[in-house]
């Protein structure tokens, strides 16, 4: 079986930081880390994910603020 998998850092989601964005932040950082392999999600790719899963696009600005989701 071949799978890939996402490494997403234990230090960035034990993180005060993390935990105090909303759940609905956190999910889309999740389901953006493993559908990536090369570490980044670009933006656009993002606002079909953000419908897919029932987030808003206040959740990519607080990821974008946050440093977690890279806007170049």
């Amino acid at each position: 079986m071949n799978q890939e998998y996402a490494l997403v850092p234990r230090a960035v989601v034990e993180s005060e930081r993390f935990y105090t964005m909303p759940v609905s932040a956190q999910a889309l950082y999740f389901h953006a880390a493993v559908l990536t392999s090369h570490g980044a999600v670009e933006v656009p790719a993002m606002y079909d994910l953000i419908r897919r899963i029932g987030c808003s696009k206040e959740d990519l600005e607080i990821l974008l603020q946050e440093g977690y989701v890279n806007n170049e």
